[in-house]
């Protein structure tokens, strides 16, 4: 069903009678349908931000590459969902939304901003009717977009802790707060190992135990004890400052006890995001505590939750590289014969070009100017690069695994000759 639904869209856009397509691996229609719903202009309110700030992209670490190893084609499947707009119901998807847009590079986006959806930058109310108006409230419930990190080490899931498993999380925020269609299992599969792998990001000066490591000052030392004594109740230190269970903090709503690990670089705080920095935080939790007990406090907490390198410039070489990795799945989706799984890559790399497009319309060309070998490079395409892999989806779908194969070969010399320093994916035996 996904494939003739997927061909019928094509079809009318272009004016031309859907033609009979193959059938598709059992498992994938529901896939296919969702990437049948085609990439188009959704009008969000004036004033929005969906993408981040270029000045600010948060660095990732990954469990298996911390390791030493590398994705698995599961988690690399999920590293390229969790960017995908193809999971979500037509508002979003429209609009070129994706998991990846809130939670960039499994972190948060304090840029984020729906005007008449946002109370303030960093997050949005999920029941609001803009993404799936059956879900629709009529109240305002503004939430904070958390981080993800070490995401597997702090179920319960939602604000409440009401969702037991990371994996029916995923689905709900797919199905219930987006609109999206029922999600395969292989996608639910992916989305969690990828997540499953964030971690955080080292800070170094905490022990194993969730204590200050030798060389902290009088100030962070007297501020772990202040801790200790008015809030490590709740934000138990030995478990990633948390305890994993929701408590009515004064708000009339029970609410999830948040890790402290890399707060430092998870502003804005609270539940709903009102408080802009730590130093607000720590007032609006503790007003009876004197000033001099809320400075120690926050001393420790920069300590305690510091995060070393968590930010990086933007860059399209670093954009790029991120994509590669997402086409590199294709020799496997290719030599599976998995025809749905590489349609869904493809539309997924070609709307994530478009994004990198908004971000970067010269690409790398400001900073290599001046190189005096650019003349043996293709000046760069987006069109030519979103039609190369577009060519290599409908060969797939077609039965023709060897076109499928070299036109994918030809996207990557393409792209060599387009993007300085371009990650070719190492080839798998297709």
């Amino acid at each position: 069903m996904g494939l003739e639904l997927l061909r019928a869209a094509r079809g009318a856009a272009a004016g031309q009678p859907a033609a009979r397509a193959p059938r598709a691996r059992p498992g994938r229609r529901l896939l296919l349908a969702g990437a049948a719903l085609l990439l188009g202009a959704a009008a969000l309110p004036e004033g929005s931000r969906i993408d981040p700030s270029p000045d600010r992209f948060p660095a990732q670490r990954l469990r298996s590459e911390l390791a030493g190893g590398r994705q698995s084609f599961l988690v690399a499947l999920g590293n390229t969902a969790f960017s995908s707009p193809l999971l979500f119901g037509p508002v979003a998807r429209g609009a070129g939304l994706s998991c990846n847009s809130c939670h960039v590079n499994g972190h948060n986006n304090p840029d984020f901003l729906l005007p008449g959806h946002s109370a303030r930058p960093g997050g949005l109310d999920p029941t609001a009717s803009l993404f799936n108006p059956t879900a629709d409230d009529g109240v305002e419930n503004h939430v904070d977009i958390p981080s993800l990190r070490g995401i597997r080490y702090l179920g319960p899931y939602g604000r409440d802790g009401r969702i037991a498993s990371l994996r029916e999380f995923a689905r709900h925020v797919i199905v219930d707060e987006f609109a999206g269609p029922e999600p395969p299992p292989v996608i639910l599969d992916a989305l969690t190992a990828y997540m499953n792998e964030f971690e955080f990001i080292p800070g170094g000066r905490l022990t194993i135990e969730g204590k200050l490591a030798p060389g902290a000052s009088e100030a962070e030392r007297r501020g772990e004890a202040a801790f200790a004594a008015a809030c490590a109740e709740c934000h138990v230190p030995g478990t990633a400052f948390t305890d994993g269970r929701a408590h009515d903090v004064g708000t009339g709503d029970r609410l999830r006890t948040p890790t402290l690990l890399d707060v430092t670089d998870s502003a804005p705080y609270g539940h709903d995001g009102r408080w802009p920095d730590l130093g607000a935080a720590v007032e609006g939790h503790g007003p009876d505590l004197d000033p001099a007990q809320r400075a120690d406090i926050l001393a420790f907490l920069a300590a305690a939750g510091a995060a070393e390198d968590a930010v990086q410039p933007a860059s399209f070489r670093l954009e790029m590289g991120e994509l590669a990795a997402y086409v590199g799945l294709l020799d496997q989706t290719l030599s599976r014969g998995e025809a749905g799984l590489t349609r869904f890559v493809v539309d997924t790399v070609n709307a994530e070009l478009r994004r990198v497009q908004r971000a970067f319309p010269e690409g790398d060309a400001p900073r290599l100017a001046g190189r005096p070998d650019r003349h043996k490079q293709l000046p760069l395409d987006f069109e030519a690069l979103r039609g190369g892999l577009e060519r290599v989806a409908v060969l797939a779908e077609a039965g023709d695994a060897a076109g499928a194969g070299a036109a994918l070969d030809a996207y990557h010399a393409m792209a060599e000759k387009m993007v300085e320093n371009y990650p070719r994916p190492n080839r798998a035996a297709r």
